[in-house]
């Protein structure tokens, strides 16, 4: 009887062993495709190492990498995926907003005062941090594009975050997928490409040139809200 339940336990190690084999090199090679179609740099990382990518796309900066995100409550980690969208102007305020799953990122960034921006279209439902509240709400009153760019980062399934401060500003969805579809990466960039151009106030038709054609390729990064679905 123990010698059965011994053999069903190691058969469970190596079952955990070769399906967690599998998802990273799954996600190797997901993120390998999407890095050499948009000639970022690639780091496949050895073995269970996961794999980064970053570089830019039609002249903004983006990151692909993962990330353990650690539960400030039960202490316990989950391997995440993280994408990055960088904006192209630096915005006069220094402060992060974002959904409830990035509260970890907020209490990394210690920043003192919470602030609420009264607009039917703000995200209620997202933690907002800042180091001068009346700062952040007049940047974000003074172009109702930056609060509807908000609204649509909170529809987003992910945990989702938006970080600003006068010399480095960026968009960033998390999920507990390991993205292994290199056409998924795409979904999510373009998303997030769109928002972060509403942030920048460039005009629409910049926005759809960006997204549907960031490297001279007809297929690349579509911004399609049907398949943000995880």
């Amino acid at each position: 009887m123990w010698l059965f339940l011994w053999i069903l336990f190691v058969l469970a190690i190596m079952g955990a062993f070769v399906w967690s084999y599998h998802v990273v090199f799954e996600q190797k090679r997901a993120w390998g495709a999407f890095a050499q179609k948009y000639n970022l740099d690639f780091a496949k990382g050895t073995f269970f190492q996961p794999p980064a990518a970053a570089g830019l796309i039609k002249g903004r900066q983006v990151n692909l990498y993962s990330q353990q995100r650690v539960n400030l409550e039960t202490s316990t980690q989950t391997n995440t995926s993280v994408i990055e969208v960088f904006l192209n102007k630096y915005p006069d305020m220094y402060g992060a907003v974002g959904s409830q799953g990035f509260i970890d990122f907020m209490a990394a960034l210690d920043l003192p005062e919470p602030f609420i921006v009264k607009h039917p279209k703000w995200p209620n439902n997202f933690l907002s941090r800042t180091i001068d509240e009346e700062q952040a709400v007049e940047w974000f009153l003074s172009n109702e594009k930056r609060i509807e760019a908000l609204a649509e980062l909170s529809k987003m399934p992910f945990d989702v975050a938006f970080m600003a401060n006068d010399n480095n500003s960026f968009l960033a969805a998390r999920t507990s997928h390991a993205l292994t579809d290199p056409k998924r990466i795409n979904q999510i960039m373009g998303k997030l490409f769109v928002i972060a151009a509403m942030i920048d106030d460039e005009t629409l038709n910049q926005t759809k040139e960006q997204i549907a054609n960031p490297n001279g390729d007809s297929d690349n990064v579509p911004a399609s809200n049907e398949d943000d679905k995880p």
